[in-house]
């Protein structure tokens, strides 16, 4: 109690020191997470986690002058801040900022002369020697367990899941993460720019939390708040809301079609095939064959189309005489089409600003949302981002051609997708509401890339950004579950006739609509820690639908090396109590105890279930498991739990005769409206819920007293 006294006084006598009297040394206190913040006149900076006992420390070597407390408001909130000048320098104006309630710890400068790129800030000479670290660097952003990936963020964790996570909060393009000659966590601008401009600004969040996916939460939501970014929904385009067609590499159509129907007669083809087969798509996606490329314009120049760029962004005559505006109208849905980098022989190149593969020119992102706007298209993905489409390495225009291309799209209500990014893009995506998704493998999605694309979607995640997979037969079961499971965008991108549609029909609803979790699949922290202690091993992962108090937790869990075996325990993924485990592929299962760990047998590679809690009711509802996604929000409206029975709400698409729930009871179930089966060996009940009367009621049949 004294310790908790003594933080809400120095948290008190902070907020109140007058903002013009510098001090030898302040010290604020936040008393909800017991966080402080001090900073010394010889210039040390300290950062104390109240909830760890951790410490990150530095110095500003030329020390610190007119300290001072600012309070104020930002887009994350009310926050309270230590400011201060470098005092014998003068060159950068420091800021510690932190946010009641929050674990989070902000670091910011601004020169305010020009000066070198010489001294980062942060530049923490103390800090916890921690055993476990992970970073993410490369194409598709890749997970490393080391700090090897200089991008961002580093994450560094203990045996206990107690988490400190560290990245760049401002120019992320340009922003890198190193260690320092004496082993320093440092903070700043990559030192391949040697220079910064009066009145530049940086910042870099820092925040300890306990768990590891609890501190990704924790660190993304706050970066994206400073940014001010509207997270989008898993609904929030066409892309993410309904199943496609995608014409990219490794599908059918990606630079091929029927020559009897021509390219344009050929996606018609597509779209009349899934109507008929009663799954409609809700969009098309175009890849890199529609638009002109190369010196010549040629939509599909030899000898090599990779090697050629965007000649001009205009869809190619040849394939669709009536331009694109004309294709989408015939095709009566929205489009997504994919872009390259802009090749050199260009005209582009003599009409706007251009940087090294791309283009800063606002004029020029002007000119291309307002094409695609008219041409119906919904959503813009830019590829190659990695490498070819890149701008020049400095502070503008990096900058300049992120924020124009999103800007310009944004204005004229369109989204964006990155493709072939690094963890850098990822990052920079926390400023930008219209950025829903991100690739996150390599082109055609197999087994082989399930780690990565889970690994990578606990940081797109964080950032708001929802997953994409790449395209894949159709046929293929397994594939399919894991996209779903994502939460972001599923596609199809099978031959005219070649659908697999009872497969696509576990996906998505009669109209098209997917049934999708609340969150993408993300690995549990014993995967985290499993993998950093031992190297690779088999992987466990889940994601949720929520519905009012009830939560559902989908599981994957699969083989990776020679374990035939993995364990979790339900409580970790925020279960309590009973739970229901239900096993999707064999249609079987048990209760179990939250705290109890459970065995997963992998001999047949994969396990998919589904964990619900059972309530104050005793029943646990499983679900519609027709599809991946039982409890997914556009299937399952609503669920409320009480003492003697559970209501369902039941949402269906027009056309739907029918959704059979699943769930356990531990007595034979009465129903409202609907029939119901139950079987008593297993306490797997069966209901049968009509659009007529989507809205039922299960109630729990008393048990007989014995006498």
């Amino acid at each position: 109690m004294k310790s908790r006294a003594r933080a809400i006084a120095l948290y008190l006598c902070a907020a109140l020191c007058p903002l013009a009297i510098p001090a030898r040394a302040l010290t604020i206190v936040d008393p909800a997470t017991a966080t402080s913040v001090s900073v010394v006149r010889d210039g040390t900076y300290r950062v104390d986690s109240g909830d760890t006992g951790w410490t990150f420390s530095g110095k500003v070597i030329a020390g610190a002058s007119d300290i001072h407390v600012v309070s104020g408001r930002d887009h994350a909130g009310e926050f309270q801040s230590i400011a201060f000048d470098e005092k014998t320098r003068g060159g950068r104006h420091f800021e510690i900022r932190t946010w009641p309630g929050r674990q989070g710890v902000l670091f910011m400068q601004v020169t305010t002369s020009p000066s070198l790129n010489l001294s980062p800030f942060p530049r923490f000479e103390v800090f916890p020697t921690l055993p476990y670290h992970l970073s993410y660097g490369g194409c598709w952003f890749g997970v490393h367990f080391d700090l090897t990936g200089r991008e961002g963020p580093w994450v560094m964790f203990d045996g206990a899941a107690r988490t400190a996570v560290l990245s760049p909060a401002a120019n992320f393009m340009v922003a890198k993460l190193r260690l320092g000659t004496a082993g320093e966590l440092e903070s700043g601008i990559d030192p391949a720019i040697d220079k910064l401009p009066a009145g530049f600004s940086h910042s870099t969040l820092l925040v300890v939390d306990r768990g590891i996916n609890r501190a990704f939460d924790t660190w993304g939501r706050l970066l994206t708040d400073i940014q001010g970014k509207v997270r989008p929904a898993n609904d929030a385009d066409a892309s993410l809301k309904y199943l496609g067609y995608w014409t990219d590499n490794g599908a059918a159509y990606y630079y091929n079609y029927d020559v009897s129907k021509g390219y344009e007669g050929t996606l018609l083809a597509i779209r009349d095939d899934f109507a008929r087969a009663g799954l409609p798509l809700g969009y098309m996606q175009l890849d890199s064959w529609w638009y002109r490329k190369g010196a010549t314009g040629d939509w599909n120049p030899k000898p090599d189309q990779w090697n050629f760029g965007i000649h001009t962004y205009v869809a190619h005559p040849d394939l669709f005489p009536d331009g694109l505006d004309g294709f989408q109208q015939r095709l009566g849905m929205p489009l997504v089409t994919h872009a390259r980098w802009i090749d050199d022989m260009s005209p582009y190149r003599s009409k706007y600003a251009i940087s090294n593969g791309v283009a800063t020119d606002p004029q020029y992102w002007k000119d291309i949302a307002s094409y695609l706007k008219q041409s119906g298209v919904t959503t813009y993905e830019q590829d190659w981002l990695n490498s070819r489409a890149q701008a020049n390495f400095n502070l503008a225009d990096q900058e300049a051609f992120m924020d124009n291309m999103a800007g310009a799209l944004a204005d004229n209500g369109i989204t964006m997708q990155y493709c072939m990014p690094t963890p850098r893009h990822v990052l920079q995506g926390s400023k930008y509401s219209n950025l829903t998704s991100i690739r996150m493998s390599d082109d055609h999605f197999e087994r082989q890339y399930w780690p990565q694309v889970i690994y990578a979607s606990r940081l797109a995640n964080s950032i708001g950004i929802w997953p994409w997979v790449d395209v894949f037969s159709s046929d293929d079961a397994p594939n399919l579950m894991i996209a779903t499971l994502s939460g972001g965008v599923v596609g199809a991108s099978d031959p005219i006739g070649g659908a697999n549609i009872r497969n696509l029909q576990r996906v998505a609803r009669a109209d098209g609509v997917i049934v999708k979790p609340d969150a993408p699949l993300v690995p549990t922290d014993s995967t985290f820690l499993s993998e950093a202690q031992n190297g690779e091993g088999p992987m466990v992962a889940y994601t949720y639908s929520d519905q009012g108090s009830s939560r559902a937790v989908y599981v994957v869990a699969f083989r990776r090396g020679e374990a035939n075996g993995v364990e979790l325990t339900p409580a970790e993924t925020g279960l309590t109590g009973n739970v229901f485990v239900y096993d999707m592929r064999h249609r079987s299962g048990i209760i179990v105890d939250a705290k109890a760990p459970l065995h997963f047998d992998l001999t047949n590679d994969w396990m998919h279930v589904i964990l619900v809690e059972a309530g104050k009711s005793g029943i646990a509802v499983v679900g519609d498991a027709s599809k991946f996604v039982p409890r997914g929000r556009a299937r399952i409206a609503a669920i409320e739990d009480h003492s003697d029975s559970v209501d369902v709400e039941v949402s269906f698409a027009a056309g739907e005769k029918n959704v059979t729930l699943v769930g356990y009871s531990a007595t034979f179930p009465r129903v409202s409206d609907g029939v119901a089966s139950w079987n008593p060996s297993t306490r797997v009940f069966e209901i049968t819920v009509t659009p007529a009367k989507p809205r039922v009621t299960i109630s729990v049949t008393p048990r007989r007293r014995a006498s």
